[in-house]
């Protein structure tokens, strides 16, 4: 991945691993990342979100993805596939 996209998964890891902290001590609390536009074009970005979450043993509803608008606005039939 590029530059910015291993930021976005470092990222991610790191909030997962809070939340999976936070979980373990009886707190049920949502976690949002913010991911860039090439992340979401980039077609193994589910399957990295899917194994993170699976790493640390969260459903996918603890995980809240932030993205920009503009993603929507530059390529909007590729954004909601």
């Amino acid at each position: 991945p590029a530059a910015g996209g291993e930021i976005d998964a470092l990222a991610l890891d790191q909030a997962l691993a809070q939340c999976r902290s936070w979980a373990d001590v009886g707190l049920v609390l949502d976690v949002s990342v913010n991911v860039s536009p090439t992340d979401l074009v980039d077609d193994a970005f589910p399957a990295m979100v899917t194994a993170q979450l699976d790493r640390y043993r969260l459903p996918a509803t603890r995980l809240v993805l932030e993205v920009t608008e503009s993603l929507l606005m530059a390529d909007r039939e590729r954004a909601v596939r």
